[in-house]
């Protein structure tokens, strides 16, 4: 109310104030034309017009609160009745008058200005009043803060909307003062704002460079986009859409995928601040979407590409379109190649894929069932298709089944349109052969007919169309065969049962039949009883499971009811008390089935629940059980678990993020060496995908919970090999319980001292085989996790060795079982027999003789046995081994055990992982060893069903040298083959292993070749530098031997093969760097094509002109974009180090901006301490750039990439956001105009700096900007703060829109 008051006070006295300024004397209107007007006379009253008009703004001044709200409401009155004056004398007294009150900081100036064009009557037909507010507002806008400079030039745009398409000659002088006002505050040496606002508004409200305001600033406009042209270069990643990721989660590769992040509505890239980038970069990343949604196990990595979450229900439109055309494309591509080749089987494996795919996008309401069906339709129309029409209808059967008893029906009846278009026939198709697992496709159209017309039935709804006259025969066929009850059903070796099953899984009049014909061939209602290993041990049941054909051949509802009746199954043991153990044909089986991703999550966690209850948890179930329950759920943690665990699994991202908050669930509470193994894995896994944090450690409270259980101590070789971090935690937390445990036993040492080595080791063979006192797997393993030193470890080895060599108890047993058997469990049907003859023949006892009751049933065995139990035992030995530096006393005990018991690496779940791992954990260790490196490759790949095959073929030769010989070096051609192959396999071209992916250690093609590559690479026996040298050649070098079309996806295979190398193999990066850097080209540069040109990728690629810095540059960014965090976190030293003593050109920094540009949001979200140091970093660099350069060309495009992406990456973005504070620096205060061009480049870094500070006090910062910023942010300062005061004028007006120093102070520095 007080304002109110006082506004209506103000006004009364200006508009008196206003019309005297306008009143005329009657004697000077009469004698107007005669009267001399004396100059001092006018003068002094303007004076006093002046000192009055500065008194009524400034009465009542320390009377009102909110003062400047009067101000402004009567200033706005003010300009309410000048608007309404013509006379051109009296327009120019009244601008006059309000120019002095602003210019003596009565009003603010910034108001006034948007007081003027705000002005409802500024139109171009009042002359006066237009010409005079823009003339004004351009000689005071150097007063405003440049904040209010953004919003002074978006209204004085908007306000050219106003003006005429064709300008009269009248109106010229309008049209000329708005433009000159633009003109200047777009004006680069005026320096009114960041030129980043100016493109921020102008993209924001004229995206694309559309429908501009006005013809006459079109010009402007778009230079000033084409201005940022070279910026948005600079922070574009080089050849984008040809990178592509592995999709996988168990290493270095499975990263985060913060860099594949696509826009859900446009399917464009997630691409932060406004930025003229180029249509390819704005382009639907369709191909990207696509590539991954082919790949198997792809599913997560979809959702977190395009943020989708399974608790919230979204539909993604995009997502719909491209499964549709996924589909569409392998009909297509089936249809094409079954007309070229009559016999042509598309790959099960593939459908089943899609089939996943469609269920579970569409079950998490991501994707809509009957909008995918007409868009099916829609592309489909007017083609013809009739050898992959089956498998998209096997695809809807799988989803159809499963849900339309909990839908209505409308969601599935545009089906029904698919059967008028796909199958067209006047007549009836055969029925297929039920021998054949096609003929369960090719029956899928009239199962779906059947589950419609059932829930047609159910719903009482009649449907008006007949059975299609093609699907007839097929139709009476499915209701001969279901009504037909002799001869009963049994599971043969044709699919009449599952396609029973498929056709009626939802009548529950026919479906109990074929169902129980499954599961009556699994536990045979115990009347078949089938012999266990161990005593007295039986199960109730057959042995041979269902085969993996006939599981195929099911519908995911009919596999969800075989659970549910397996489960059934156990919980009827259980309330019984049955003493016989369950079927091994029902356990296999029921292993099988948890490898169908659709379904992973609906029947294991109850499963495994009922387990629990049944037997005790020690009980070995079955191995293929055991693995696939732990990788899908990890809800089981037995000690073999713990050595086969990933290294993404012990990851913050991974699996292991559900355990940080409770490491106890984890960590064994009295098993020292379960949590050995637990350390150690997790030392290779932080090391091998860079999970070492900056900030610290955050494994720290898991390895503390560690040491509280079981306290632990590493010998000085192991501590060698773990992560700084790790290594660092036990330094410093010693315990001396080893020292207690040794003198507890010393004397018992003593006795053992006195006889010989070889009998003591003999007693303990005896102990092993003879009187089964301790398994050996358990001796071995605890005896290789002890904390020996070097000279007790070799002790240990020589125990190792003549146990497992010297005596042949387990070399027998190894060598039988793998004669005997195959790693393929999953192909089998006699598993079980083999399984129970090896046990048969050599009888594993679990506690020596007499303690067990002779008569008591053992535990059931289903699959494990000595030899699968020492294979994660021998892992470690291995790496137990290469953590010793190379002796003479145990230098021949590795090669002895690989010659012995190597052949066990056969039956190894993870061989390439193992071996990879093994390679890059202890490359330091191995990389002199060349000939250790071959013998781990010969025998740990050798050993496997497919031996060398996966290798090449240079590398196989290598490996079947004779003896020792490492005498092969590579040429630049090898490489070359090496990256074209895993390209290759990248695209889909080929494939390295074509098999069943859902029982291999990768999930997908592109995955194993990864592994597979850098394997090999690791394995060659030439120095890592080299390597890393070649395979950049391969590109820098090589291009020219490359197809035009493929040097993109080149470049990304080699950037994804160098990132899951080990450091030294990617380090060679730098150097060329370096190298190019110093070169005389970036030294003295004097090419008359522009740098930018020269640097753009596809430009120097579409000209074939000075190629190397634009093809280095786009496999440093493939490189960068594809590392993990750490080997990005070494950027700031790098540039410090190395890269500074080199820069003195500006040329030089160009390219320095385009190499690291890329990165900076990434460093941003996963390491601000790094991006600060970067920061500091990059303004030496401009300072030494400074320096040595007179003349800076392209100051204010570097500028304008410091000046946005540092801000907006430090402060969480600039568009659109206001500071509540006025800014204290003004245009004014420097108006020093020598604008040489480099120092604009760190301006914008410093900017993001200051300003990390003044964040703290802005109402925007909420809760996102954690108070790290704040510290960071003064570090940074105070180290930035000495350069920029050492910097040229012209770096210095431009930095003051970020510096924290007063801009008098260094306007003054040279």
């Amino acid at each position: 109310m007080a304002i109110d008051i006082a506004v209506q006070n103000m006004n009364v006295q200006l508009t008196n104030f206003f019309n005297d300024v306008l009143k005329v004397e009657a004697i000077e209107e009469a004698f107007a034309p005669f009267m001399v007007h004396s100059k001092e006379n006018e003068q002094n009253k303007l004076d006093a017009y002046k000192e009055e008009l500065r008194s009524l703004f400034s009465n009542n001044q320390g009377e009102v609160q909110d003062f400047h709200l009067v101000q402004e409401a009567s200033l706005k009155h003010f300009v309410s009745l000048l608007s309404g004056q013509d006379n051109t004398k009296h327009c120019k007294v009244l601008f006059s008058l309000l120019e002095h009150v602003a210019s003596e900081n009565v009003i603010s100036t910034r108001s006034l200005c948007e007081a003027l064009l705000s002005a409802d009557q500024l139109s171009y037909k009042s002359k006066e009043y237009w010409l005079g507010s823009f003339s004004l507002v351009k000689r005071m806008i150097t007063n405003v803060e440049y904040k209010g400079v953004r919003e002074i030039m978006k209204m004085a745009i908007e306000k050219s909307s106003c003006l005429p398409a064709t300008l009269e000659e009248s109106e010229v002088p309008q049209a000329k003062a708005l433009y000159e006002l633009v003109e200047y505050i777009f004006d680069r040496n005026a320096c009114l704002l960041p030129g980043y606002f100016v493109i921020n508004e102008i993209l924001k409200a004229y995206p694309e460079n559309r429908h501009w305001p006005h013809w006459m600033l079109a010009p402007l406009l778009s230079g000033f986009v084409d201005s940022f042209r070279p910026t948005a270069q600079m922070v574009s990643l080089m050849n984008r859409t040809n990178l592509l990721p592995v999709v996988d989660q168990t290493g270095p590769s499975g990263q985060a995928v913060s860099g594949w992040k696509l826009e859900p509505p446009t399917l464009r890239f997630s691409i932060k601040g406004n930025l003229p980038y180029t249509n390819e970069y704005l382009q639907p990343q369709s191909k990207l979407l696509r590539y991954v949604l082919e790949q198997p196990y792809s599913r997560d990595m979809v959702c977190s590409m395009l943020g989708l979450q399974k608790q919230h229900k979204q539909r993604c439109m995009v997502l719909e379109n491209e499964l549709v055309n996924l589909i569409v494309d392998a009909m297509e591509r089936h249809e094409e190649r079954a007309s070229d080749s009559p016999g042509y089987r598309h790959p099960p494996s593939h459908w089943q894929h899609l089939s996943a795919q469609l269920i579970f996008f569409v079950l998490f309401q991501f994707s809509s069932f009957p909008h995918m069906v007409l868009e099916f339709i829609n592309k489909l129309s007017g083609k013809k298709i009739q050898k992959a029409r089956d498998h998209l209808m096997w695809a809807l059967l799988q989803f159809i089944s499963g849900s339309i008893q909990t839908n209505p029906l409308s969601d599935f009846l545009p089906v029904l349109k698919l059967y008028d278009l796909l199958y067209p026939e006047r007549e009836p198709l055969p029925v297929p052969d039920v021998n054949d697992p096609l003929s369960c496709h090719q029956m899928a159209p009239v199962c779906i007919w059947i589950h419609l017309m059932k829930k047609a039935q159910l719903e009482g709804v009649s449907v008006h169309r007949p059975l299609p006259i093609a699907l007839k025969t097929h139709h009476e066929y499915l209701q001969h065969f279901v009504l037909n009850n002799s001869p009963p059903l049994t599971v043969g070796t044709d699919y009449r049962v599952a396609l029973l099953c498929n056709a009626f899984s939802t009548n529950q009049e026919y479906f109990p039949r074929p169902m129980g014909a499954l599961v009556d061939s699994l536990h045979a209602h115990q009347k078949i009883q089938t012999q266990m290993p161990g005593t007295n041990c039986v199960a109730g049941g057959p042995a041979t499971p269902l085969p993996m054909e006939i599981l195929d051949a099911l519908t995911v509802h009919a596999k969800m009811s075989l659970i549910h009746s397996i489960a059934t199954h156990v919980i009827k043991l259980v309330q019984t008390k049955s003493t016989l153990a369950l079927a091994p044909a029902l356990v296999e089986t029921y292993s099988r089935l948890l490898v169908y991703t659709e379904i992973e999550s609906l029947g294991i966690k109850g499963f495994i629940a009922i387990v629990y209850i049944t037997f005790n948890p020690t009980i070995e179930y079955s191995y293929s059980l055991i693995s696939i329950v732990f990788l899908l759920s990890h809800k089981l943690i037995i000690p073999s678990f713990i050595f086969g665990l990933g290294s993404m699994e012990l990851q913050p991202q991974g699996q292991l993020s559900r355990f940080l908050s409770e490491p106890k669930s984890i960590v064994s509470s009295e098993s020292e060496e379960l949590n050995r193994a637990l350390i150690l894995t997790l030392a290779r896994a932080v090391h091998i995908t860079g999970g070492e944090s900056v900030s610290g450690p955050w494994y720290k409270e898991l390895v503390m919970c560690v040491q509280t259980s079981t306290p632990l101590t590493w010998p000085s070789h192991t501590l060698q090999c773990f992560p700084p971090g790790l290594a660092e935690i036990y330094n410093n937390s010693p315990t001396t319980l080893a020292k207690d445990v040794k003198q507890q036993i010393k004397g018992v040492g003593k006795n053992w001292a006195k006889s010989t080595v070889n009998r003591c080791i003999e007693a303990v063979n005896d102990l092993i085989w003879k009187y089964h006192i301790f398994p050996i797997d358990r001796f071995i393993l605890c005896l290789i996790l002890r904390n020996h030193e070097e000279r007790e470890a070799q002790v240990c080895f020589l125990i190792i060795q003549f146990l497992l060599v010297r005596y042949t108890d387990f070399q027998t047993r190894v060598t039988e079982f793998v004669h005997d058997n195959s790693p393929e469990h999953w192909k089998l049907s006699n598993w079980h027999e083999k399984h129970l003859a090896f046990h048969s023949n050599y009888q594993e006892t679990f506690a020596p003789e007499g303690l067990l009751d002779q008569n008591a049933a053992t535990l059931p065995i289903y699959f494990g046995n000595i030899c699968l139990r020492f294979l994660p035992v021998f892992d470690m030995v291995i790496h137990r081994y290469l953590e010793i530096a190379p002796m003479v006393s145990v230098a021949r005990t590795l090669d002895l055990l690989l010659d012995s018991i190597g052949s066990l690496y056969k039956f190894h779940d993870h061989p390439v992982t193992y071996l990879y791992n093994t390679l890059h954990y202890y490359e330091r260790r191995l990389s002199e060893r060349h000939a250790l490196k071959k013998k781990l490759v010969s025998v740990i790949l050798g050993s496997g069903v497919h031996g060398l095959s996966h290798l090449s073929q240079p590398m196989q030769e290598y490996l079947n040298f004779p003896g020792d010989d490492t005498s092969w070096i590579p040429e630049l051609d090898y490489y070359a083959k090496i990256v074209h192959r895993f390209v290759q396999t990248l695209l889909g071209k080929e494939s390295i292993f074509d098999g069943d992916w859902r029982f291999h250690e990768f999930p997908n093609a592109s995955a194993h070749a990864l592994y597979i590559t850098c394997t090999e690479l690791m394995s060659l026996p030439v120095p890592a530098p080299t390597v890393g040298s070649n395979l950049i050649d391969v590109i820098l070098r090589g291009h020219s031997a490359l197809p035009r079309g493929v040097l993109g996806s080149w470049i990304n295979g080699v950037g994804l093969i160098l990132t899951s190398l080990p450091e030294p193999y990617w380090q060679v990066l730098f150097d060329r760097i370096l190298e190019f850097l110093d070169s005389p080209l970036m030294t003295s540069y004097n090419l008359n094509v522009d740098p930018f040109q020269l640097f753009d990728f596809s430009k120097a690629h579409n000209t074939l002109t000075h190629v190397q810095p634009a093809y280095l540059l786009a496999l440093s960014h493939s490189i960068l974009h594809h590392a993990v965090i750490r080997q990005l976190v070494g950027l700031p030293q790098f540039l410090k180090e190395k890269v500074c003593p080199l820069v003195k050109t500006e040329e030089q920094l160009l390219w320095i901006c385009h190499l690291i540009g890329p990165s900076l949001r990434r460093l941003h979200a996963e390491c601000t301490r790094a991006l600060m140091d970067l920061t500091v970093a990059l303004y030496q660099l401009l300072q030494q750039v400074d320096k040595c350069q007179q003349v800076l060309r392209f100051m204010d495009t570097i500028c304008d990439l410091l000046y946005p992406f540092l801000f907006s990456h430090l402060m969480g973005g600039i568009g659109g956001q206001k500071n509540s504070q006025p800014d204290r620096f003004h245009t004014s205060s420097l108006m020093s105009t020598n604008t040489s061009s480099a120092a604009v480049v760190l301006d914008g870094l410093r900017s993001c700096l200051i300003l990390v500070r003044q964040i703290c006090t802005l109402d925007w910062m909420n809760s996102r900007y954690h108070i790290k910023y704040m510290f960071t942010g003064y570090m940074v300062e105070s180290h930035v703060e000495q350069i920029i005061r050492m910097l040229r004028p012209a770096l210095q007006k431009r930095l003051r829109f970020i510096t924290h120093s007063n801009t008098e102070e260094l306007g003054g520095t040279n």
